[in-house]
């Protein structure tokens, strides 16, 4: 009698916001079926969208770009928080409840005590409910980890969020995506460029059911590639590596977890 081993699967969304902050590197590949709903490197000169919630100003200059020629840059800050912003409020309203990927490129030219802290940061308010974004009854959260900056050096910062229907169920509403954390110097700018928003497909994982044998390997297909990581729950029954790569050791239950950046993760239970 043949021997089975069954592979089902589940789609479990978690009401987390994590993010990865990564310096120095390329844009995220992005496959074709996921939705760009927003970019801009400033190369053409609009600021449509953008504005200055408290202190400062900005302008479009092509003093410093981290691709292109250009970037948006911002002086005159007083506060930690000042910062220029866009309102994604409305984008997202259209394009509907799901996991959004947003992507921000920053340099800081001078920084106190020659090195401060930083991070993506999606602002809200009280008229739109923010229930996935909440943080401790504030209508804020962070999007990214608060990472130590270098004066003069490009930082790519990638970050994660879900939003659920109850999120965009108002007319309007605040979204605001900015930087923050940063202490205001004299002389400081701050240039921001390559800012990108990527509606997610729903975290996926192909086969739902093969049959396996001891020894047998299993190439597990997602339908994502960048910040995703495999776990098996019980190794004894089924290792799988950071490729996705699932071999059979022995009979028994095991689960692989697929997890995508820490907001969503697809389980495959071996069986």
């Amino acid at each position: 009698m043949q021997r089975t081993k069954t592979l089902s699967f589940k789609l479990v969304v978690l009401l987390l916001v994590a993010c990865l902050i990564i310096p120095l590197l390329p844009e995220v590949t992005v496959k074709a079926d996921n939705e760009e709903i927003y970019f801009t490197g400033f190369e053409d000169d609009v600021t449509t969208g953008w504005y200055k919630p408290w202190n400062g100003d900005f302008s479009i200059t092509n003093e410093k770009s981290y691709w292109g020629d250009k970037s948006l840059k911002f002086t005159g800050r007083q506060n930690s928080w000042d910062s220029p912003a866009i309102n994604l409020y409305n984008m997202i309203k259209q394009n509907g409840a799901g996991t959004y990927m947003v992507q921000m490129s920053v340099l800081v030219d001078d920084l106190a005590d020659g090195g401060e802290y930083g991070h993506l940061l999606i602002r809200g308010n009280q008229e739109n409910s923010f229930i996935t974004l909440r943080s401790n009854g504030n209508y804020y959260y962070k999007l990214t980890s608060t990472v130590k900056l270098v004066e003069n050096e490009w930082y790519y910062f990638t970050g994660s969020f879900i939003v659920t229907n109850d999120d965009i169920s108002a007319t309007s509403g605040l979204f605001n995506l900015c930087f923050d954390f940063i202490t205001p110097t004299a002389n400081q700018n701050i240039y921001i460029d390559n800012v990108r928003v990527v509606k997610m497909d729903p975290l996926q994982v192909i086969p739902t059911a093969e049959t396996l044998y001891v020894g047998d390997r299993l190439i597990l297909d997602v339908n994502r590639h960048n910040y995703t990581t495999y776990t098996s729950s019980n190794p004894s029954v089924a290792t799988v590596d950071s490729n996705g790569i699932v071999l059979a050791i022995a009979s028994g239950r095991t689960t692989i977890t697929v997890n995508y950046n820490n907001i969503e993760t697809a389980e495959c239970v071996v069986v």
